[in-house]
């Protein structure tokens, strides 16, 4: 009897035991579970409080005075806050003025519409395109120019100054940005013409013509002198040609500029007054009249 009541209180005391591992278990994962939710909702909470951080600082930086460019910014150059580059024609004095009559809202850097100082800049005859750069603290801007290439100045005479030059576009700069401001190549023309009739076309067959002397003479050209249009000269560094009036076909009586041509005008270059291209299938080597000179002394 003794032992059969040993052994129920055993049983008893393993399901007690069992019950309270269980009772515990439960606890516990309800701690957890407690816990976990408590930490959900506190990363919630920091997410709100982060982006309420966050839309502050960006409300406060995008209202500090460092966003706002100055209002005297285009009144004098050199200043803080604008830096003018790739212009070698057009002076940072023309651009500037060029600017001052232009109203700046009063906005922030990023919302400003920069439009109206490009197309400003780009009424100016020599300037290609433009560009706008924003920096921030402190608020400033980069204007960046691009110029159209001279390519022809116009002289009446050898020794004077240019009176306009031709850009790669045909258009046309005048004396208001004269003497030029550029280390590139112009070839000079000498002209009495109204040169502001002239085409694109007319200006593209003169350039070339140009070139092809350079090319087949290899020698730089110092003018060329189309004051009589029916009769115009080139000047080369050693020697002079005669063209002829100028057409679609001088490039072809230019070819006739051969090595051997140009070595022999060589040889007796202090003899010679011009190579004659005016005609198509032939040259000739024009010698100075010498008597010319002995009626002058």
């Amino acid at each position: 009897m003794k032992k059969r009541n040993t052994k129920h209180s055993n049983n008893i005391s393993i399901n007690l035991s069992g019950h309270q591992r269980k009772l515990r278990y439960l606890r516990l994962k309800r701690r957890l579970r407690k816990w976990q939710i408590a930490l959900a909702r506190s990363r919630v909470l920091v997410r709100i409080l982060g982006v309420l951080l966050l839309a502050w600082a960006i409300m406060k930086l995008s209202t500090l005075q460092a966003w706002y460019l100055s209002e005297n910014i285009f009144k004098a150059y050199p200043n803080s806050s604008l830096q003018i580059e790739g212009n070698q024609i057009v002076s940072e004095q023309q651009i500037v003025k060029e600017l001052q009559d232009i109203n700046l809202p009063d906005k922030p850097l990023y919302l400003l519409d920069t439009k109206p100082i490009k197309e400003r800049l780009k009424s100016l005859a020599p300037v290609k395109k433009v560009f706008i750069r924003r920096y921030w603290a402190p608020a400033r801007l980069k204007i960046v120019i691009d110029e159209k290439i001279p390519l022809i100045g116009i002289k009446p005479k050898p020794k004077a100054n240019y009176i306009a030059v031709f850009t790669n576009d045909a258009s046309i700069i005048d004396k208001k940005y004269l003497p030029l401001n550029y280390k590139g190549r112009i070839i000079t023309l000498l002209t009495y013409a109204d040169y502001k009739k002239w085409t694109s076309k007319h200006i593209r067959l003169i350039y070339i013509i140009a070139r092809s002397l350079e090319l087949y003479s290899s020698q730089r050209l110092l003018y060329l002198d189309t004051r009589d249009y029916d009769d115009c000269y080139a000047q080369l560094k050693h020697i002079k040609l005669r063209l002829g009036p100028i057409d679609s076909k001088t490039t072809k009586k230019i070819e006739q500029l051969t090595p051997e041509v140009i070595e022999q005008a060589m040889e007796i270059k202090n003899e010679v007054e011009y190579v004659d291209l005016r005609w198509d299938d032939s040259l000739a080597i024009k010698i100075k009249d010498k008597n010319k000179k002995k009626k002058k002394k």
